[in-house]
C-alpha cells in the first residue's frame, strides 16, 4: 500500500510541476492586462480580481515550481515557505468571497449600485465624489484588512506554538501541526468561506434567472440593455469562478477536515479508554506504570510486559496511529482530490480571460503579437543565411570587377 501512495505522491508532484509554468504564464498575462487596459477607477471590484491573481501567481512561483524539490529547502526557509503557501491559498478564497459579496450587493440593491456612475455623475457631482471616496475607502480597507489578517494569522501560527518542526529531519523542510488547530484552520479559513461563496453564487444565479424572465416581458433597449448584458457577464464570471474553485479546492479540504475530526474523536475515546483501564487496575501497578519508561510501542518495565493491561493499552496505542480513520480508501481519495488543486490555479486566470471582454480582447491581441514575433523569427533565420550568401557573392563580384579595372588601367599608365 505504501508503494501505491508513493506513486500517488509522484503523480501529484509531476502534475504540479507541469501546471506551474501554465499558472505563471496565464496569471502574468491577466495582471499585465489589468494594469495596462482595465480602468480600476470605474471598476473597483477588479482589485479583488487582481488580488486573487497575485495570490495564484505567487502560489505558482513559490509552491508549484518547487514541490518536487521540497526536501531540498533548508530549515531556515521552511517557515517563510509554508507561510507564503498558506497566505496565497487563504487570500484566493477570501477575495473570491469578497467578489461574491460585491455581486450580491449589486443584485440586492440594483438601483443604487449602478447609480454611482450614471445619474449621480450627471446631476450631483459633489455627491458623486463623496460616494466614490467611500467606495475607495471600503475597497482599500477590505484589501488591507484581509491581507493583514492573513499575514498575522500565518505569523502567529509559525511562531506561537501551533506549528512545530520535526526534530528527526533536521535538514528537510518538514513541519507538524496540532490536529485541533489545523482542523479549525481548515474549517474557518478554507471550508467556510468557500461554502459562503457557493451560497451567494447560488442566490445570484437564482436572482439573475428570475430577472431575465422578468425582462423578457418588457422591451429593454439602449443603455439599459448594455448594462443588463454587462452585469450578466460579470455575474457569470463570478459564478463560474466560484464553481471551478469549489470543484478543485473544496473536496480535498473537506476530506482532510473529516480525517482530522475523525482522528481527534478517536484520540478522545482512546484517552478515555486508557484512563478507565488504569483506574480499574491495581493501585500498585498504576504507580509502577507511571514510573515506567516506554516509547509508544516499547515497554521497558518487564513486570508489566506480559500483563493483560499492557496488551490492552498497546492495542489502544496502535489505534492512535490513525488506523481507525486513515484507511487505504481514505488515503487514495485524499490523493485524488489533491491532484485537483494545481488544476484550480491554472483554471482561474483562464476563466477570467474567457468570461470578461477586456481580458479576452487584449489576450487575443497579445497572442497574435506573440505569433507574429515567432513567424518573423522563423522568416529571418533562412533570410539571414540567404543575405549572407548574397553579400559574399556581391563582394566577390566587386573584387573581380576592381581587378579587371586595374588590369585595363595599367597599360594606359605605361604609355
Amino acid at each position: 500500500m505504501n508503494y501505491t501512495f508513493d506513486k500517488f505522491d509522484f503523480a501529484v508532484d509531476i502534475l504540479t510541476l507541469v501546471c506551474a509554468p501554465l499558472t505563471i504564464f496565464f496569471n502574468t498575462i491577466v495582471l499585465y492586462i489589468a494594469f495596462q487596459h482595465v480602468d480600476m477607477k470605474q471598476r473597483l471590484n477588479q482589485r479583488f480580481v487582481v488580488s486573487m491573481t497575485v495570490a495564484d501567481l505567487v502560489y505558482g512561483l513559490v509552491y508549484m515550481s518547487t514541490r518536487l524539490y521540497i526536501n531540498c529547502i533548508p530549515r531556515w526557509l521552511c517557515g517563510p515557505y509554508y507561510m507564503t503557501l498558506w497566505t496565497c491559498q487563504i487570500a484566493s478564497v477570501v477575495f473570491l468571497l469578497c467578489l461574491n459579496i460585491d455581486k450580491y450587493i449589486s443584485i440586492r440593491y440594483p438601483l443604487r449600485y449602478p447609480s454611482v456612475v450614471t445619474d449621480t455623475f450627471v446631476n450631483k457631482q459633489s455627491n458623486y465624489k463623496i460616494i466614490i471616496v467611500l467606495q475607495y475607502i471600503i475597497v482599500y480597507c477590505t484589501l488591507i484588512i484581509c491581507w493583514s489578517l492573513i499575514l498575522i494569522y500565518c505569523l502567529l501560527s509559525f511562531y506561537c506554538g501551533p506549528v512545530v518542526y520535526e526534530d528527526v529531519l533536521l535538514n528537510e523542510c518538514s513541519i507538524l501541526m496540532k490536529p485541533v488547530y489545523y482542523t479549525i484552520m481548515l474549517l474557518v479559513f478554507y471550508v467556510l468561506p468557500m461554502l459562503l461563496s457557493l451560497m451567494i453564487s447560488a442566490y445570484i444565479a437564482w436572482k439573475a434567472t428570475r430577472r431575465s424572465k422578468l425582462y423578457q416581458q418588457f422591451t429593454v433597449t439602449g443603455p439599459h440593455l448594455k448594462y443588463k448584458r454587462r452585469t450578466l457577464r460579470r455575474m457569470f464570471f463570478v459564478f463560474i469562478s466560484t464553481i471551478w474553485t469549489s470543484v478543485t479546492f473544496l473536496p480535498y479540504r473537506i476530506a482532510l477536515t473529516a480525517l482530522y475530526l475523525c482522528q481527534a474523536y478517536s484520540n478522545a475515546d482512546l484517552k478515555f479508554d486508557i484512563y478507565s483501564a488504569l483506574k480499574d487496575h491495581r493501585e500498585a501497578e498504576i504507580g509502577e506504570l507511571q514510573t515506567a519508561q516506554f516509547d509508544h510501542h516499547m515497554w521497558y518495565n518487564e513486570t508489566f510486559f506480559d500483563s493483560r493491561l499492557t496488551h490492552h493499552i498497546i492495542k489502544l496505542l496502535d489505534a492512535e496511529d490513525g488506523k481507525t480513520c486513515s484507511t487505504g480508501i481514505t488515503e487514495i481519495t485524499i490523493h485524488i482530490f489533491l491532484c485537483l488543486l494545481p488544476l484550480g490555479s491554472v483554471g482561474n486566470p483562464l476563466i477570467t480571460i474567457l468570461t470578461q471582454n477586456v481580458y479576452r480582447i487584449h489576450f487575443q491581441a497579445v497572442w497574435d503579437s506573440l505569433k507574429i514575433m515567432c513567424n518573423l523569427k522563423k522568416r529571418q533565420s533562412p533570410n539571414s543565411v540567404d543575405n549572407n550568401t548574397n553579400n559574399s557573392n556581391n563582394n566577390k563580384s566587386k573584387s573581380t570587377e576592381t581587378s579587371k579595372e586595374m588590369v585595363l588601367k595599367s597599360p594606359q599608365s605605361m604609355t
